[in-house]
C-alpha cells in the first residue's frame, strides 16, 4: 500500500500556529496527504504545550503532534495528558524520564495504520535523557508482528551527528526518520540504501528573518552580554512554513521532499 505523509518541523507560538492553520488546506489540495504530523513543543508562547494550543492544531488538520525537551516548560502538559484524547495524538520523547504522557502512539484513519515515535537527543540538549537506542529498538521489537503502512520517527536533537547516526541504524526497520529542534532546514534529505527516508532537521514553522522564530533584538542583547536573552514571538512577522512530503510503498520511503512557504503578510 501507498502512503503520503506531510510532517511539519517545531510550530512556534500564535503566529506558527495561525500560518500552518492557514496554509494546511491548499497544502492538503496539491499534496493528497494520508497522515499530518508536527511538532508542537513549542505551540504556547514558544515553550510547551496546552489543551488549547493542542486542540487548535487538531482541528486544523494536524493528526499527531510530536514533541522534545521543550514540552515540559508550560505546566499545562498534565492538563493535556491527562485527557485521553489529546493523550493519544500528542507524543512525548521515548526515552524521557518523565512518566506522564506516551512516547509513541498507533493513529489509525481512513488512509491506514502509522506508528509515530518521538526520541530526543542528548548533546548540546541534556544527557539526562536516556540513550535512545534501546528504547526504539524495544518498541519496534515489541510491534514487530503488527502491520503498519508507515513508522514515523521524529528525533528532536540538536546534534546532526546524532541524527545521521540514528538515521542509519534504524534504516530499513523505519520509514522515516526526520530531524527536529534546530528550527532551521537542512538540504540533506534522502532515501536510505534500505529504505528509510532522512532528513537532519525539518525546520520551523515560526516568524521570518527573525532568531529561530523569537523577536531579534531581545535575543541580540542578551548575547553582547554574554548569555542568550529573552524569547519572545512576534505577534505579526512575515512566516515561514517548513516542512517534507514523505512517500512510501509496503512501508518502505521512495521519497522524501522539502517544502517551504514563506507568508510575506500575516496575519
Amino acid at each position: 500500500m501507498e502512503s503520503t505523509i506531510l510532517i511539519f518541523g517545531d510550530v512556534i507560538g500564535r503566529i506558527g500556529r495561525e500560518a500552518l492553520a492557514k496554509a494546511l488546506p491548499d497544502l492538503r489540495s496539491q499534496y493528497q496527504p494520508d497522515l499530518v504530523l508536527a511538532n508542537g513543543e513549542n505551540l504556547a508562547h514558544g515553550f510547551g504545550i496546552t489543551p488549547k494550543t493542542v486542540r487548535f492544531m487538531l482541528n486544523a488538520g494536524v493528526d499527531v503532534l510530536t514533541s522534545g525537551n521543550h514540552i515540559w516548560a508550560n505546566p499545562a502538559y498534565k492538563d493535556v495528558f491527562s485527557d485521553p484524547e489529546l493523550n493519544r495524538r500528542v507524543v512525548r520523547p521515548l526515552n524521557d524520564p518523565h512518566t506522564e504522557g506516551i512516547g509513541y502512539t498507533i493513529h489509525e484513519n481512513d488512509h491506514g495504520r502509522f506508528l509515530i515515535i518521538c526520541l530526543n537527543g542528548r548533546v548540546f540538549i541534556d544527557e539526562s535523557y536516556g540513550i535512545f537506542f534501546d528504547p526504539i529498538d524495544r518498541v519496534l521489537t515489541d510491534l514487530k508482528d503488527e502491520h503498519f503502512d508507515a513508522v514515523l520517527v521524529d528525533f528532536h536533537a540538536e546534534a546532526t551527528s546524532e541524527k545521521n547516526v540514528l538515521g542509519l541504524y534504524l534504516d530499513g526497520r523505519v520509514s522515516c526518520l526526520y530531524g527536529t529542534h534546530t528550527h532551521v532546514p537542512t538540504a540533506d534529505e534522502r532515501v536510505l540504501p534500505k529504505g528509510t527516508a532522512y532528513i537532519s532537521d525539518v525546520g520551523m514553522v515560526g516568524a521570518h528573518n527573525q532568531a529561530l522564530g523569537g523577536e531579534y533584538e531581545p535575543i541580540l542583547e542578551g548575547m553582547k552580554q554574554g548569555g542568550l536573552g529573552k524569547y519572545h514571538v512576534p505577534e505579526s512577522d512575515p512566516v515561514e512554513i517548513n516542512a517534507v512530503l514523505v512517500k512510501t510503498k509496503d512501508g518502505q520511503a521512495t521519497s522524501i521532499e522539502r517544502i517551504q512557504k514563506i507568508l510575506a503578510k500575516f496575519p
